[in-house]
């Protein structure tokens, strides 16, 4: 078999990426290939392998519901967190609406919007505890990182697993396809669509932070106009206080999940991954002469990216305990708030005849 027909035979056995690739579940592998390169195919039915790759899978799956989780708890946490900033900025603007209400009703509505912002807070707080105490964070870090070793294990193994010399495609190669498609590809896909998905986060977070802004330059502008008609009116100036929870609601949310960094950083990695790439031919060909020397460096040269990647963005979420402490130190001002708005209308109500 000539060198050409080898390697576009091993390429068409081991075929080119799809998109269902992008969800790895290498215990099918040996099942779909059987018939294409039974020589891989056996290699992948292997004690080892076979285990190796039932490892990983639910070491992704571990990771993935740890991933929901945090996510689940922590975006809940930074909403409700909001609401009961929004709610107490409501309580403390209050004071517009004595010329519209008739008696004491603004009583009534202080003490429905107190009552709903102690409620979102004391939730709130619950789920800070549950994402501190739970070590959600932690819990998915560590388990994503179990299964990036075990998805490099499985691929490691594969590539120096012992084979017996057949007539047909070299295994070397077919080794090196089944690499470049389930491995290569699978993380240029990944870092591409995640990368532009963390972009969009980021680009939907600066959106909330500029209209955060504008509203507070909205609100104390109308207050210094109309505070000149009636001096209670000055009392919408508060309401900045509801587009600044917006403002700390966005930079929470952006600090805990790094969005623009993690974005851009992946953006170098595509770039890296892509530039190596292009050795494909060039290390095919080496495979064909030199055997399963070229394919090995190759591989190291690829997992050494993917580590570095990993390592750094596990490094991205080290502040994570800070960001955590900031909202609930947001949800105490917001309870100290509450209560001195609570103080003063009682003296008021108790001084009114």
């Amino acid at each position: 078999m000539t060198q050409e027909n080898a390697i576009n035979q091993a390429k068409e056995a081991i075929g080119k990426a799809q998109p269902d690739d992008y969800i790895l579940t290498p215990t099918k592998h040996a099942a779909e290939l059987k018939d294409k390169a039974p020589a891989l195919a056996a290699i992948l039915n292997s004690s080892e392998l076979t285990i190796t790759a039932e490892q990983y899978e639910n070491y992704d799956k571990e990771a993935l519901a740890a991933q929901n989780e945090f996510r689940h708890v922590f975006n809940r946490a930074n909403g409700l967190a909001l609401a009961t900033a929004v709610l107490v900025a409501l309580v403390l603007a209050t004071g517009i609406l004595q010329s519209f209400l008739p008696g004491n009703t603004e009583h009534y509505v202080i003490i429905g919007l107190s009552i709903g912002a102690i409620i979102t807070g004391a939730l709130a707080a619950k789920d800070l505890n549950t994402v501190k105490q739970g070590e959600l964070l932690k819990d998915w870090m560590a388990k994503r990182a179990a299964a990036e070793c075990s998805r490099l294990e499985y691929f490691n193994t594969v590539a120096t697993a012992p084979v017996a010399p057949t007539g047909e495609i070299p295994t070397a190669l077919l080794k090196f396809e089944y690499f470049r498609r389930y491995q290569l590809d699978v993380q240029l896909a990944f870092f591409k669509r995640r990368g532009a998905k963390l972009r969009e986060d980021a680009r939907k977070t600066l959106s909330y932070s500029s209209w955060a802004i504008a509203g507070a330059a909205i609100a104390t502008g109308i207050a210094g106009i109309l505070s000149v008609v009636k001096p209670h009116f000055a009392a919408i100036a508060t309401l900045g206080s509801v587009f600044a929870a917006l403002s700390a609601y966005a930079t929470i949310r952006e600090q805990i999940y790094q969005s623009q960094r993690i974005a851009e950083r992946y953006t170098l990695t595509v770039n890296t991954l892509q530039n190596l790439s292009r050795k494909l031919d060039d290390v095919r060909n080496a495979i064909f002469t030199l055997g399963d020397l070229p394919m090995l460096d190759f591989i190291a040269a690829i997992h050494e990216q993917l580590s570095l990647e990993h390592k750094q963005w596990l490094g991205e979420h080290n502040n994570a305990q800070d960001v955590v402490d900031k909202l609930e130190a947001a949800l105490k001002k917001a309870a100290a708030q509450l209560t001195s708005k609570a103080d003063t209308t009682k003296a008021t109500v108790q001084s009114t005849p």
